[in-house]
């Protein structure tokens, strides 16, 4: 049942988890962390993570209170959340709302679109790197050319974001030659 506003609020002596209402699930979940506005984007893993939050490592610290979007590669979910606390390289993330990454994506919401075709892309020059054909690399990442038209769609006047695909592109073409 959730809390009224007006129920009394948990002790803030109290350790995150211990004011969980839902029990995380320990990951290791590759995931990437952007400010609400697009801005100073970052690799990190999720940890731990319930409908209502997560625990993310980063390489970057946020104020409390700080708007993030953070974007689960693998589940490609994209998560609007409020950073809650932070210690070290740790982060607990309380979720504000959920979007599945695909054409019902909110249009304002594009740049989740390129940062997880350059998180994708990260790991299919890793994987051609280490002897992985170009087509293997993309069906591990789970990144078709269907995929790449529809991105391409969310593209429109954003440099960075043709660019990535491109580089996917060329990368697709090498492999079909």
């Amino acid at each position: 049942m959730p809390m009224s506003k007006t129920a009394s609020t948990p002790a803030t002596d109290q350790q995150p988890h211990e004011r969980r209402r839902l029990e995380r699930k320990p990951t290791l979940l590759r995931a990437v962390i952007v400010e609400a506005n697009a801005q100073n984007a970052r690799n990190c893993v999720i940890l731990d993570i319930n409908a209502g939050g997560a625990q993310v490592s980063a390489s970057i610290t946020y104020p409390n209170g700080t708007e993030v979007y953070l974007i689960d590669i693998g589940n490609q979910i994209a998560h609007h959340a409020k950073l809650v606390w932070s210690k070290a390289d740790r982060s607990g993330l309380c979720f504000v709302e959920s979007h599945r990454i695909g054409m019902g994506l909110p249009l304002h919401l594009s740049f989740v679109w390129k940062l997880l075709l350059e998180a994708k892309l990260q790991d299919i020059e890793r994987n051609i790197g280490s002897g992985i054909s170009a087509g293997s690399a993309f069906m591990n990442a789970g990144l078709s050319r269907v995929d790449l038209d529809l991105m391409a769609q969310r593209a429109a006047g954003d440099a960075g974001f043709e660019e990535a695909l491109l580089r996917a592109r060329r990368l697709l073409t090498v492999d079909s030659q």
